[in-house]
């Protein structure tokens, strides 16, 4: 699933969540739900960092083990 599909995912549910509840906790959930999600993409873009380089570190482990 990409970032931006998510993103997308979080507003409907913020949306329905808001329906649901009071206004004012909806808010909460969402601005909660879109900081969770900031941080679910910085964390993916450094696991992606750390892929790479261990793709480029691996053949050398390989080769020495």
């Amino acid at each position: 699933m990409k970032y931006n599909e998510l993103s997308q995912l979080q507003l409907q549910t913020a949306t329905i969540s808001r329906v649901n509840k009071p206004y004012s906790l909806s808010l909460k959930t969402f601005s909660k739900s879109l900081l969770l999600l900031l941080l679910k993409g910085y964390r993916q873009k450094l696991y992606e960092n750390d892929f790479k380089r261990f793709k480029q570190i691996s053949p050398q482990i390989l080769s020495n083990s």
